[in-house]
């Protein structure tokens, strides 16, 4: 995410808060209706952000959502993959 922010920074002063913004309705969203969201690997789920090509990427754990990663969706998907394999 960190990345994202910077490059959005350096696209447009401001756009940056727009993104965080955005990554911050896509998590309030998956508090509310964790399990309504598709998966995309195993037990991987995915947040899609309104405005940016992102998604959200967590799973659900008993008592928590984990997340993954914010991931850009142009991406190659093996380096979703190997996140996703990587993660205790």
């Amino acid at each position: 995410m960190a990345e994202a922010v910077h490059w959005y920074r350096r696209i447009r002063p401001g756009l940056e808060s727009d993104f965080a913004l955005c990554v911050e309705h896509a998590l309030d969203r998956i508090s509310e209706r964790p399990e309504s969201f598709p998966l995309v690997h195993a037990e991987v789920r995915r947040a899609l952000l309104r405005r940016f090509p992102y998604g959200v990427l967590f799973r659900i754990r008993q008592h928590d959502i984990e997340i993954l990663a914010v991931f850009h969706l142009r991406r190659d998907p093996a380096n979703l993959a190997c996140t996703i394999t990587v993660r205790p």
